[in-house]
C-alpha cells in the first residue's frame, strides 16, 4: 500500500486514472484505501431534475451512484442511499448556493459541488468542490485552450462545539492540468497537483460556513501564488540547470563567394519536480525552428554550421523562458483568475 500511494503521488493527473485502475486490479484487497485516499481528476454530470451540473466524487459516491447536491437524489436513482439530515441538508443547500457565487467570482465560469455529511465523533465533514474546463466546449470567459482543466478539492473537518469555539482542519488539493499547441511556441504539456493542509480554532459565533469559506478562500490564495510565483521560478532553475543562458553570441557578416545554408533544429524537453512545499508537477514538450542564411564560405562550412547552431540554441532558450512561462502563466489565469481585491460576503440568515 505505501509503495502505492507512492508511486501515485508521483503520476500526473492526466495519467492517474489509468494508474489507479490498474493499481486496483493488482491490489484488490487495497481497493477501499486506495479510492478514498487517492484524489482523481473530477467528473461532472447533469441532475436531470434540477438541470444543473453537479461534480462527481467519492464523497458523494454510494455503490455506482452519485448523489446532486440540488435535488439531494441519486444518480442512476439508488433506493437506500445514505442522505443528510434535515439541519445538516439545510447548510448543505446554503453552502452549494455562497460556493457557486464564490466560483463565478473567483473563477470566472465551473462547476462547483458542496457535500456534507456527520462523522462518528458529533462533529461535520464537508467538500467543497471546484472543476473549471478549459477546453473551448467549457466554461470560462478569458479563452480557451487545447486542453486544461483545474480541480480544487477541499475537505474540512470540524470537531464538535466547545465553549462556542470548534477546530476546523482543512485539507486542500489543487489538480492542473495543461496542453497547448502553437506553432511559434510548440507543444507542451503540463500537469501537477499541490496539497496544503492547514488547522485553526475559530468562534462559530457567525456560524460552520462563515469560517469554512474564510478558510478556502485563504488557502486557495495561497495555493494559486506558489503556482504563480514557486513553480515558475523552479521551472526556470531547472531549465537553466539543463540548458544555461547563453552569453555574448557574435554572428559574422555576409560577405562574396556565399553559401546557401538551412538549419533545422528541435529541442525536447522533459521535466519533473518532487518537492514538498510545492508540490509534484511534470512538464515536457518540444519546440521545432527553422533558419535559412546565404554565408561566406570564407572561414569554410564548419564555422558557418557552428554560428547558426548556436544562434538557434540561444533563441530556442529564449523562446522557453520568455514566450512558454509567458503563454503558460497566460493559461494558469484562463482556468484560476488571479485576484483582484474580489469579497464574497455571506448572505445573512
Amino acid at each position: 500500500m505505501e509503495a502505492a500511494m507512492d508511486l501515485m503521488r508521483r503520476i500526473s493527473p492526466n495519467q492517474s486514472e489509468t494508474a489507479l485502475s490498474a493499481l486496483l486490479s493488482l491490489l484488490p484487497h487495497h481497493s477501499a484505501d486506495l479510492l478514498c485516499q487517492v484524489d482523481q481528476p473530477l467528473q461532472v454530470c447533469m441532475d436531470a431534475e434540477s438541470m444543473k451540473e453537479f461534480i462527481l466524487c467519492e464523497y458523494n459516491r454510494d455503490a455506482d451512484s452519485y448523489r446532486s447536491p440540488w435535488s439531494n437524489k441519486y444518480h442512476p436513482p439508488l433506493e437506500d442511499g445514505p442522505l443528510p439530515s434535515d439541519e445538516l441538508r439545510k447548510l448543505e443547500i446554503e453552502a452549494n448556493e455562497v460556493f457557486a457565487v464564490y466560483c463565478e467570482q473567483y473563477y470566472e465560469g465551473g462547476v462547483s459541488s458542496v457535500y456534507m455529511w456527520e462523522d462518528d465523533n458529533q462533529g461535520l465533514m464537508a467538500c467543497f468542490l471546484i472543476k473549471k474546463d478549459g477546453l473551448e466546449t467549457g466554461h470560462g470567459r478569458r479563452g480557451h485552450l487545447q486542453e486544461g482543466s483545474w480541480d480544487a478539492i477541499h475537505v474540512i473537518e470540524v470537531g464538535p462545539v466547545e465553549e462556542e469555539n470548534a477546530h476546523y482542519c482543512l485539507t486542500s488539493t489543487i489538480m492542473l492540468s495543461l496542453t497547448t499547441e502553437d506553432k511559434p511556441l510548440g507543444n507542451f504539456n503540463l500537469s501537477g497537483s499541490i496539497r496544503r493542509q492547514m488547522s485553526l480554532d475559530l468562534s462559530v459565533a457567525e456560524g460552520h460556513l462563515c469560517n469554512m469559506g474564510r478558510m478556502i478562500e485563504e488557502m486557495e490564495g495561497k495555493l494559486r501564488n506558489s503556482l504563480d510565483q514557486v513553480y515558475f521560478g523552479k521551472t526556470r532553475e531547472m531549465v537553466c540547470t539543463l540548458r544555461p543562458p547563453p552569453e555574448g553570441i557574435q554572428v559574422g557578416p555576409v560577405e562574396e563567394e556565399n553559401a546557401h545554408y538551412c538549419l533545422t533544429s528541435t529541442i525536447m524537453l522533459s521535466l519533473t519536480t518532487e518537492d514538498k512545499p510545492l508540490g509534484n508537477f511534470n512538464l515536457s514538450g518540444s519546440i521545432r525552428r527553422q533558419m535559412s542564411l546565404d554565408l561566406s564560405v570564407a572561414e569554410g562550412h564548419l564555422c558557418n554550421m557552428g554560428r547558426m547552431i548556436e544562434e538557434m540554441e540561444g533563441k530556442l532558450r529564449n523562446s522557453l523562458d520568455q514566450v512558454y512561462f509567458g503563454k503558460t502563466r497566460e493559461m494558469v489565469c484562463t482556468l484560476r483568475p488571479p485576484p483582484e481585491g474580489i469579497q464574497v460576503r455571506l448572505p445573512e440568515s
